[in-house]
């Protein structure tokens, strides 16, 4: 991204957060993470997750309450996707939670679709929103006539079908909502400040042209039309970045007022008034990276293969069978490697703060002891200074992935030129094959004898590569797929910016 850009996008976040943390009295504020998951989100929006039946994430309740009382929250919620198993789970045990959940929603006239928080229903009313959220308009409407309050998480993140979405949809949209998701902690700054521009946007006059034009009378989905708020939330599925981001509730006499209310019934009542202050920090693509390689790393950890016959019978295209069949075949084949494994384990407990065993420390082979320091450097960030996780953390990955890199090309070059100085006892034809075989066909690739002669041992040659291999192919496929996600919305938030006039994105930055 353009440096001057990047500048401008960080002295704006800054200001405007610090101009919003003054509107109000700062003990009469609850702080609280009004947009995070655990374990029971359990079935991923996308298609290819679904297919392979694979979790969106493992962490446990307890484990994410932890996080979020370590980063200063002092109010708590899980939003997992269309339950709150979670939040009653944990009012079970005697926990102060906000029942919430975020809604996979449909919008049927424009074929988008996008995530509503929820908060403060009932198990029943549960029921009902999961029932209607194929249509957001029948899902709001049950929403304000039973006083839930609403969040449209992530506005500029929706899931279109084809085309990008056109500004009648985000204009009838406004009478729909009254609470918007302005400072989302997975998503990159110039995103997250193009909802503050657009909403600060927002007047009366251009609500009721709205309501005008698609014929909806104002308050007929919003109890306060022409009021917007502004929330904020990490987003963390895996626990690592959960508080880090999030929203400062006002409740006047807040002291006075928690000798007979709970801290959930009085964050529902601010949520309910939209006395609302988002929290958070500047961030490009560092977050996101670092939550879909843990992402991977707990999918290696817990994949189970889901059978060829589910794959072949689930909904879908067959290029995402295709592709969900590779998929499934390269985490088989990274489970089978057991270095790679125990660095994938020790990796994932230091991102999540824990640090390794001193056995672990004076055992690790020489080659690998810098890896080992960076992921015990990661554990210490994780304790120590929270402000700076995300730079720190995306630094080791970088030198982690450089070491291993270096490693990788260091042994392959010396194997390559032993096997240049050996004797030629199988022609180079027969060792490509041998080396192209499918994982499933491996047995093939012992030593054997052909005609006479040594053939070549695929095994040998290989050995001492798939750790460095594999390693590194996980820290690059989280950089893709940030990368890929943070690309594909970027000709949508061009054409959202070119149209509110501000943040406009270079055009060689697009390219």
């Amino acid at each position: 991204m353009n440096t001057t850009l990047q500048t401008a996008l960080k002295e704006e976040l800054e200001r405007f957060l610090s101009e919003q943390y003054r509107r109000f009295p700062a003990h009469d504020l609850l702080k609280i993470d009004l947009h995070c998951h655990d374990c029971n989100s359990s079935e991923p929006d996308e298609l290819i997750g679904r297919i392979l039946n694979v979790s969106e994430t493992w962490i446990s309740s307890d484990r994410v309450i932890r996080e979020l009382t370590k980063n200063g929250c002092d109010a708590f919620t899980v939003t997992n996707h269309n339950n709150a198993l979670s939040c009653y789970n944990l009012q079970e045990k005697g926990a102060d939670i906000l029942t919430a959940a975020e809604f996979s929603c449909w919008t049927p006239d424009f074929n988008i679709g996008i995530h509503v928080l929820a908060y403060g229903f009932t198990p029943e009313q549960e029921k009902n929103l999961n029932r209607l959220r194929r249509d957001v308009y029948a899902f709001q409407e049950y929403t304000r006539n039973n006083d839930l309050p609403t969040i449209w998480a992530h506005p500029l993140y929706h899931y279109a079908t084809k085309d990008l979405p056109p500004i009648a949809f985000f204009d009838k949209m406004l009478l729909l909502f009254e609470r918007f998701e302005m400072l989302n902690g997975q998503r990159d700054t110039w995103q997250n400040l193009l909802v503050k521009e657009w909403i600060e946007s927002v007047t009366p006059e251009k609500i009721d042209r709205c309501a005008r034009q698609f014929g909806i009378e104002p308050d007929r989905y919003c109890r306060h039309p022409y009021r917007k708020s502004l929330s904020g939330g990490s987003d963390s599925h895996t626990g690592i970045f959960a508080g880090l981001s999030g929203t400062y509730l006002y409740i006047p006499d807040l002291q006075q007022r928690l000798q007979s209310a709970s801290k959930s019934q009085l964050a529902l009542e601010a949520i309910k008034n939209g006395d609302m202050i988002p929290y958070g920090s500047y961030q490009n693509s560092e977050k996101l990276t670092i939550s879909f390689l843990d992402y991977v790393c707990q999918i290696a950890l817990n994949y189970k293969d889901p059978g060829l016959i589910r794959m072949l019978l689930h909904k879908g295209e067959t290029s995402d069978k295709v592709i969900s069949f590779i998929v499934s075949n390269a985490f088989a084949e990274l489970q089978r490697h057991k270095v790679t494994m125990s660095f994938i384990d020790l990796f994932h407990n230091c991102l999540l703060g824990k640090k390794p065993s001193f056995i672990k420390k004076i055992t690790v082979p020489t080659a690998y002891k810098p890896v080992f320091d960076e992921a015990a450097k990661m554990a210490k960030v994780h304790r120590d200074n929270q402000s700076e996780l995300p730079e720190k953390y995306y630094q080791s990955i970088l030198s982690i992935s450089n070491h291993m890199n270096k490693l990788l090309f260091s042994r392959l070059t010396a194997k390559i030129d032993k096997l240049r100085n050996e004797p030629a006892e199988t022609d180079l034809e027969e060792i490509i094959n041998r080396l192209e075989l499918p994982s499933f066909l491996r047995v093939y690739t012992e030593s054997s004898k052909r005609k006479g002669k040594a053939g070549f041992d695929v095994n040998k040659f290989l050995d001492g590569l798939p750790f460095p291999f594999l390693a590194s192919s996980l820290i690059l496929a989280a950089h893709f797929t940030s990368a890929k996600v943070m690309y594909n919305t970027r000709p949508f938030l061009k054409k959202f910016s070119d149209s509110l006039g501000k943040f406009m994105h270079p055009e060689r930055a697009l390219g």
